[in-house]
């Protein structure tokens, strides 16, 4: 087997980490850029993310700008607003600047906490619903019980009220023969 020189390993070692983009945040801040004009997300998100854990450049910090403002995209399918939590930390620019990216990071960390405010108070109003739809079907079904009582109470009622008739017409045609019995015991 022969042995490689230094230098050739080195520039052939060069090569393929420009190939793959390797650790400069620009190259992957661009190969991130690419994918998102293609509108492939997914393809977006990991070279960003390496970029933006790849030292403290001006590619870094908008690649993690960008990273976080992909997370909060609604046309992202694989968005996650909870991973936007300390872009501004992870900018590293002095929070008393007025640059850019630490108005966008900072901006960016208050949208996402208040995008999940809204899905726990979301959530909470999605259980309260429910529970209101389930005592309403209780109701309902409590409302169709009395209702089905309420007509047999009236249908027993008709029918009581039917016999009290035939009885009082029953009582009726008694007394009148016990009157003429009785003007016939009299005479």
């Amino acid at each position: 087997m022969k042995r490689m020189s230094f230098p050739l390993l080195a520039l052939m070692l060069a090569a393929c980490a420009t190939l793959r983009g390797g650790d400069d945040p620009d190259a992957l801040y661009r190969q991130g850029l690419d994918s998102l004009a293609r509108g492939d997300y997914a393809a977006a998100l990991t070279p960003l993310e390496s970029a933006s854990r790849s030292g403290s450049g001006e590619a870094a910090k908008r690649a993690a700008v960008l990273l976080a403002v992909l997370q909060m995209d609604p046309a992202n399918p694989a968005r996650r607003a909870e991973s936007v939590e300390g872009v501004a930390g992870r900018v590293g620019i002095d929070p008393g600047s007025a640059l850019f990216e630490t108005v966008i990071a900072s901006t960016l960390e208050r949208v996402s906490r208040e995008s999940l405010d809204l899905r726990a108070g979301l959530s909470a109003a999605q259980t309260q619903r429910d529970a209101a739809y389930s005592t309403i079907d209780d109701l309902r079904a409590r409302t169709d019980s009395l209702t089905a009582e309420r007509d047999t109470a009236r249908r027993r009622t008709a029918q009581l009220e039917q016999a009290a008739a035939e009885c009082a017409k029953e009582l009726e045609k008694k007394t009148q023969e016990i009157e003429r019995i009785r003007r016939a015991i009299r005479r």
